[in-house]
């Protein structure tokens, strides 16, 4: 019996460059998707994701290169 292949979570570019923003930190991420609206993953799943792309090879965006301003900030 052939096994089905599984739908995998995958994240966008977009995504990767808010997550270089947020410091790198999942949870303001999840954050900022929230507020966004639409659809979010579970934390869990977007640590996975994360943890499972950089394993991977996945490189996030230079810091540097993310203008300050455009930064998340974290709520108050």
């Amino acid at each position: 019996m052939e096994r089905r292949p599984r739908a995998r979570l995958e994240l966008s570019d977009q995504v990767w460059e808010a997550l270089a923003r947020a410091d790198e930190n999942v949870a303001v991420l999840h954050r900022h998707l929230t507020a966004a609206g639409g659809q979010v993953p579970l934390l869990a799943s977007l640590y996975r994701v994360v943890h499972r792309d950089l394993l991977n090879g996945r490189d996030l965006p230079d810091r540097a290169v993310v203008p300050l301003c455009q930064r998340v900030a974290p709520p108050l």
